[in-house]
């Protein structure tokens, strides 16, 4: 059956679930049975880009980054969805792990400043979480000057993204 987003959040999660068991082709499997079966556009490629990071996972990067290529480019060529810089940022950051991790670290650290630059300012999370990218790929290539310069726009992120949680940890009464 095809278009039923029930069906595909079944095998998505399934998938995450063998990821973790580490069954490489049952896993690629359900991830390939939820794109098929994903109703929309920004559903398949979410999929899709779990798909590559279970390929990274599991030390298929070529598979891995022809994935995220993939992603990133449908992403990016459709109006409607490419105006969502934070999901379109993220699968730029999943490309830019995988480049990183298949060795080409300097690949993945043109893809996260990239990133970087694109970013709105309300994608507090996409924001920090590239933020942290960048950190560990210039320490990665020795580039720490590059890093302690990263380290105050890494700070404020944090405290900022940390204010809205600690709201509502707060407002539903924890302490």
């Amino acid at each position: 059956r095809h278009g039923d987003p029930w069906l595909s959040g079944w095998y998505r999660y399934r998938a995450q679930a063998l990821v973790a068991l580490e069954r490489v082709e049952e896993a690629i499997a359900c991830f390939k049975h939820a794109v098929d079966l994903a109703t929309d556009l920004p559903a398949k490629l979410a999929i899709r880009s779990e798909l590559g990071s279970a390929y990274r996972e599991f030390g298929q990067y070529g598979c891995a980054i022809h994935e995220h290529e993939k992603v990133w480019e449908e992403w990016n060529s459709d109006p409607a969805i490419a105006a969502d810089a934070a999901h379109l940022a993220l699968a730029l950051d999943e490309l830019a792990v995988s480049l990183s991790e298949s060795g080409d670290v300097e690949g993945g650290l043109a893809t996260l400043e990239q990133v970087a630059e694109t970013l709105p300012r309300e994608a507090l999370g996409a924001r920090h979480g590239n933020t942290i990218s960048r950190l560990a790929a210039y320490c990665d290539t020795n580039r720490f000057e590059d890093a302690a310069k990263l380290f105050p726009e890494a700070w404020a992120l944090a405290v900022e993204h940390a204010r809205p949680r600690d709201i509502n940890h707060f407002r539903m009464g924890y302490r």
